[in-house]
């Protein structure tokens, strides 16, 4: 159709996968997408407090103020000391949307979901 302009307004049509094969400038693109994704994946904050809830899942408070629970699914345990505040912990984005924490204390990691 026209628009008011008098000019036609054809979306242009996405390349084909033809079309793409061999654009290098497509591949650092992609390359530089990556890049920028992967800086949002991952979070690093230090330990309020670790407690385990009444079915023994981990409940672990940031002092960012958010909470993280172990999936019920996950049965990986961690190495807590007694006084876990001010311990180290990164979250990372895994695939499919699921997190992964791991205390800095140790190389365990379990599956959580935020809470708050």
């Amino acid at each position: 159709g026209l628009d008011d302009a008098g000019k036609t307004n054809v979306a242009a049509a996405p390349l084909t996968q033809e079309e793409i094969f061999g654009r290098n400038d497509l591949k650092d693109f992609q390359k530089e997408k990556k890049k920028t994704s992967k800086v949002n994946n991952t979070l690093a904050s230090k330990v309020i407090e670790i407690a385990e809830n009444k079915r023994g899942k981990y409940v672990v408070i940031l002092e960012n103020g958010q909470i993280w629970r172990q999936l019920s699914a996950d049965t990986d345990k961690l190495r807590v000391p007694k006084d876990a505040s001010g311990i180290g912990v990164t979250i990372k984005r895994k695939a499919l949307g699921a997190h992964v924490l791991s205390l800095e204390t140790g190389k365990r990691s379990i599956r959580v979901e935020r809470i708050k």
